[in-house]
Formats: C-alpha cells, structure tokens, sequence
C-alpha cells in the first residue's frame, strides 16, 4: 500500500505545484494591465488611427565637418556645430503609418584662415543650416506603453554662409541640397496625452557632410 500510496500523493503534489505557478504567472501578466486599466490609462491609446501628434527634442550633433579647408589644410580657427533639434507633428493614419513633418535646426559652424591680403581669397566663413523635412513614420509596439519608431522621407536641407575676404568685403551665400533622411527612435506613452521621445536622425547637407543627430524631448496627442 505504502508503495503505490507516496507515488499518488507525489502526483498530486506536483499538479499542485504547477497549479501554483502558473497561477502566479497569469497574475504577473494581468496585474499590470490591470493596475493599468484601474488607474484610467488607456493601454490601446497607441493603436488608435486619427491621432494627431505634436512634440520637440533637444540633443547633440555629429558632423561630418573636419574642420579642414578644400585643400585639406586646417583652418586657422574652427568651431563645429554641437547642438542640435527638431519640432514634429504628424497625423496617425493606421496603427503603424502615420505621416510626419519635421523641421530640424542642424547648429552651424564658423571657421577663419590666416590668408595672405593678395590674391583675394576667403578667410572667414559662418554657417547655420536648417531643414524642413516630410516622411512616414513607421511604429512597431513594444511592452504596450512603448513604441519603436522607424522614418523615412525627403529632406530640403538650406544653409546660410556668411562669407568674408582678405580685402576686407564680405558677402552671403546660400546652399540648399535635397536628399533622403531616415530615423530610428523610441517613445514611451506617460499618459493618454503625454509621450517621451528619443530619436536618432540622419541628414545631408552640403555645406557639414552628413549629420547625424540624437535628441529627446516630450510631445503631446489628443
């Protein structure tokens, strides 16, 4: 009897152990929805076609500019561009694909040659660049309050060049390029109206090469 009794209850006992688990396992996953739901967040929020979206970031520029003239001489003073950002807004047509317009301010740079005053030649040049850009923002949904944004689009990429020479006159000149721009970034949804953003974006421009800038900031939706 002892024989065949301890194998059944040890049966049991482990039913009843899985029992358990997967209890505890179905309550981790439902709890925070739960939490969620009771607290009166809205978890489809980010599924929601129709939404119009509006937000600005802040961050750091990386730059192909090397500081270096045509020739590949150094210049006699330099400053790169550093900071950088963007304001965006877009309209949300499915749950993935939304349509977005972004305007980025892309720094400027400003560099000086110790040129001799004949031939006539540059010796100072300060730069800002700017762009105005449209594309598709793809969104993929990730933990339920976090989204993952892919960007795509064209982008008119404009600097303003303040030149000046070795005879003492000065002029301005405009540069305007373009190009495809593509983007990578995060959000995370606090509210049903707030989101943080982070971003990574690509541009080109013909003055600072390739730029490559890294923000975040905060936006709001209805």
């Amino acid at each position: 009897m002892k024989s065949k009794t301890r194998p059944a209850q040890s049966c049991r006992l482990h039913r009843l152990q899985l029992a358990a688990v997967a209890a505890l396992m179905s309550m981790a996953v439902v709890s925070p929805s739960m939490a969620a739901e009771d607290s009166g967040f809205d978890l489809d929020k980010y599924v929601r076609p129709g939404t119009l979206y509006a937000a600005a970031s802040i961050g750091l520029l990386n730059t192909g500019f090397d500081c270096k003239d045509p020739s590949g001489n150094s210049y006699f003073s330099c400053s790169r561009p550093l900071i950088g950002g963007k304001v965006f807004g877009g309209y949300r047509m499915t749950p993935s694909l939304a349509t977005e317009v972004s305007f980025y301010y892309l720094g400027g740079s400003e560099v000086a040659t110790a040129g001799a005053a004949s031939p006539v030649t540059e010796n100072y040049r300060k730069s800002a660049t700017r762009a105005m850009a449209i594309g598709i923002d793809w969104t993929n949904e990730l933990f339920q309050v976090m989204n993952q944004h892919i960007r795509f689009g064209i982008a008119r990429v404009y600097s303003t060049n303040k030149l000046g020479y070795t005879n003492g006159t000065s002029g301005v000149q405009k540069d305007n390029v373009i190009a495809p721009y593509v983007g990578l970034g995060m959000s995370y949804l606090f509210n049903d109206h707030v989101r943080f953003y982070s971003s990574f974006d690509l541009l080109h421009t013909k003055t600072e090469g390739n730029i490559q800038v890294f923000s975040m900031g905060l936006g709001i939706e209805n």
